[in-house]
């Protein structure tokens, strides 16, 4: 149950392309997620859901000897929690995007993004994933609904 004394909290990470920092973003997105009482397997959901973000985004940069950093946001309010994970991939199409939900994948705009099975893989984990790629990169914005506070 979140807690309604929660802080109002919103954590930003610019991390290097190391697969090290994965586990920081882990630790720092599971901090954040306990701060609004999320608790059980939902917090098991967003440790995996960060950890796979993160090292899809990190595999990238490295891959593509891309210096930029992976950049997480992490916030959340009483009603959703959030985790943004932002990489600068290059994409060869002017803008992409697709929307999981649960097991379904939708791809919106000129094509497909490349291994939709690995942002499936997020949509069992989180309520909503949406992916968006432009010419600056890729964005996996990723949400869970909090349960109402009890009475």
């Amino acid at each position: 149950m979140p807690r309604t004394d929660a802080p109002a909290s919103a954590v930003n990470l610019c991390l290097a392309a190391d697969l090290a920092n994965v586990r920081l973003a882990r630790l720092v997105s599971v901090a954040v997620g306990r701060l609004h009482g999320i608790d059980g397997p939902m917090l098991d959901d967003v440790r995996l859901a960060v950890g796979e973000a993160c090292g899809r985004a990190v595999l990238i940069h490295n891959d593509n000897a891309l210096p930029a950093p992976v950049v997480i946001d992490i916030d959340g309010s009483a009603e959703e929690f959030s985790v943004t994970v932002t990489s600068q991939e290059p994409v060869d199409v002017e803008q992409r995007r697709l929307e999981v939900r649960g097991s379904r994948v939708e791809v919106t705009a000129n094509g497909g993004l490349a291994i939709p099975e690995t942002f499936a893989l997020l949509g069992g984990l989180a309520d909503e994933v949406d992916v968006r790629s432009d010419a600056s990169g890729t964005t996996v914005q990723m949400r869970w609904r909090l349960p109402p506070p009890a009475d």
